[in-house]
């Protein structure tokens, strides 16, 4: 900040240079520079003071938050092509869906049949920086999602195929992951959509659990051991996005990707992506830090049962003594073993047979050579993710050269 003073001061009319016309020593002169002088002391006493008022107020006040460029203001900006993209100020690159929905989605996490899929049971540190590739198999990072979800309000959306029962969806319109101080804490609510409210009234209010560093509400376990990936786990779940990718199909499988869609049904998933947009400030969307699960409470209080799940800031919590010590997501909703061998003990007792009778078969078996188009991309892309979900060749130069020259708007 430049200040600028106007400094002025009287001064009496100039006297002759052989000194004042009444013979006295010094005079009307020496009266005039002592003024200026005493003026001039004066702006430069105004002048400090700003300039320590200014300094002061810098220190008292925190910055802004950074102004983020996300895959909603590059759709803003024109952008149409779905692709890779490198969002600010971080920097981090992330894969864009400008097609669907809308478009402006940036994409959080995916699952998909691949040649090799990806190893989703990773410790803390890969879950925080994120893995896998932007246009297959992938977790975009903890960090990552609280820079976005932190700076602005943002929605979530989840598209998910189950082998029998095909696409469903899940919309929130409230999607928040907190800092590393907090785990990384996820609030999420305000569902609509065909899947199953599987997030609000289970994960909403937890912090990220993984192998190496177990935040759950289970007493007895470890969720992201027990269960072979990485989440915001109750004790343990209602959805397990980052479950094993289902070699044999069969609903009774714990460590499988899994949603529950109602106490009776649960999907068991070979296709899943989420993603988040930015939205407008809508009053009508409770933006509260007090979300469904998200409570007061110690962060080693435990819930017990299914009755206190929690649903509201009212629910009661007690003490560490009451985490829950059985698997939630089999023993409270309603899904049965349908082994064979009851000599087996633990998963392995668990049939492939889903609980209403049909024989489960290999993924070989139900997914066609050429994937069916669910997430509206080519089926080429969908059995070689990296055609088609990537920028690659002249087009995709041509879109960059095109991004490079906009100008993004002020927000």
């Amino acid at each position: 900040m430049v200040v600028v003073v106007r400094v002025t001061a009287a001064v009496g009319p100039r006297q002759p240079e052989d000194g004042p016309s009444d013979g006295s020593v010094g005079g009307g002169g020496d009266t005039a520079l002592a003024a200026c002088g005493a003026a001039l002391l004066k702006e430069l006493y105004t002048i400090t003071n700003l300039v320590l008022d200014i300094k002061t107020q810098r220190a008292a006040s925190p910055p802004p938050p950074p102004v983020v460029h996300d895959c909603s203001t590059l759709r803003q900006a024109g952008v149409k092509g779905s692709g890779v993209y490198q969002v600010s100020p971080f920097p981090f690159k992330v894969f864009c869906d400008m097609e669907r929905h809308g478009g402006g989605w940036t994409v959080i996490q995916r699952r998909l049949p691949q040649k090799v899929q990806v190893n989703f049971s990773r410790g803390w540190s890969a879950y925080q920086e994120g893995f896998g590739q932007l246009g297959g198999e992938m977790w975009l990072g903890l960090e990552a999602l609280h820079q976005l979800t932190h700076a602005a309000h943002y929605e979530l959306r989840v598209d998910m195929v189950d082998y029998e029962l095909g696409h469903r969806h899940a919309h929130y319109q409230v999607f928040r992951v907190g800092a590393e101080k907090e785990g990384y804490r996820l609030t999420v609510a305000n569902y609509s959509g065909d899947a199953g409210d599987a997030l609000s009234h289970y994960h909403s209010g937890r912090r990220f659990s993984t192998f190496d560093r177990d935040q759950d509400m289970a007493q007895d376990k470890n969720c992201a051991l027990d269960k072979e990936g990485g989440w915001w786990f109750h004790a343990c779940y209602s959805a397990h996005p980052n479950g094993h990718f289902p070699a044999t199909l069969r609903r009774t499988d714990s460590k499988n990707i899994r949603w529950w869609k109602s106490r009776e049904q649960v999907l068991v998933l070979t296709h899943m992506e989420m993603k988040i947009r930015r939205r407008a400030t809508d009053a009508s969307v409770v933006t509260n830090e007090h979300e469904a699960g998200w409570d007061d409470r110690r962060d080693d209080d435990r819930v017990t049962t299914d009755d206190d799940r929690v649903t509201t800031d009212e629910d009661p919590v007690t003490t560490d003594e009451d985490r829950v010590t059985t698997d939630e997501e089999d023993q409270d909703y309603k899904i049965e073993d349908h082994s064979a061998n009851e000599n087996r003990t633990g998963d392995e007792s668990r049939s492939d047979t889903p609980p209403w009778g049909q024989q489960a078969v290999t993924l070989e078996n139900v997914l066609p050579v050429a994937p069916t188009n669910v997430y509206g991309y080519s089926n080429e892309s969908m059995v070689n993710p990296l055609i088609g979900w990537n920028l690659v060749g002249s087009a995709a130069a041509q879109l960059l050269d095109n991004f490079q020259s906009l100008t993004l708007p002020k927000r």
